[in-house]
């Protein structure tokens, strides 16, 4: 679904005032760094210093306001920096240790998604499965565009996507939830992307 206007104008606005905001109180981040600054050269040490301070700002201050910008007008409520807590319910605990108990004398065979799903659901978790599709994304600028332009071009809807924790050698991995999994694989793969099954994602 494309943005609409205010979407667009409320993101724009939020682009320019970080950037007037970085520029006014940049400072570099640190004065000594000898041998970057011999190897590369004290004018291109500054510019190196200022894309990595920007792109610290692109994370902290710009892609979470974007995301809720996005995600106002589909969703009742929108939390940023949300914190699932640190800690596991004694339930969660002991069906754990459960599953190691049976998985050390044999009684049970590795299965992580059904051992994931037993934990999730005895600490109350409503577990249900939902078919997404593993891509190699380059890891670089314009990389995801690439493939959204590709699913753009054959109506392909994207329902959400994240970033997978790992990579796939040199590449990024993104995991794209689609309305229509098979006609997108059919395309991603017709158009050279790569598509990773699962059973390979799972050794990542």
């Amino acid at each position: 679904m494309p943005l609409s206007k205010q979407q667009k104008d409320d993101i724009k606005n939020l682009l320019l005032f970080q950037i007037r905001k970085k520029l006014k109180t940049y400072k570099p981040e640190t004065t000594s760094m000898p041998f970057h600054t011999r190897l590369l050269g004290k004018d291109r040490m500054a510019l190196f210093s200022f894309i990595h301070s920007f792109n610290t700002t692109l994370g902290t201050s710009i892609f979470e306001q974007v995301a809720k910008i996005i995600g106002q007008s589909h969703f009742p409520r929108i939390v940023s920096q949300y914190s699932i807590g640190n800690q596991i319910s004694s339930s969660a605990q002991n069906t754990i240790q459960e599953i190691m108990n049976k998985l050390t004398t044999s009684e049970l065979l590795p299965d992580k998604e059904k051992e994931t799903n037993k934990v999730l659901k005895d600490a109350g978790f409503r577990v249900s499965k939902t078919v997404v599709v593993a891509v190699e994304v380059p890891d670089q600028p314009g990389g995801l565009h690439s493939i959204m332009e590709a699913l753009t071009q054959d109506a392909i809807n994207v329902e959400y996507l994240y970033a997978f924790v790992e990579k796939s050698g040199q590449n990024a991995v993104i995991i794209f939830r689609f309305d229509n999994p098979e006609k997108a694989i059919d395309v991603l793969t017709k158009k050279n992307f790569t598509v990773i099954p699962g059973s390979k994602l799972y050794e990542f």
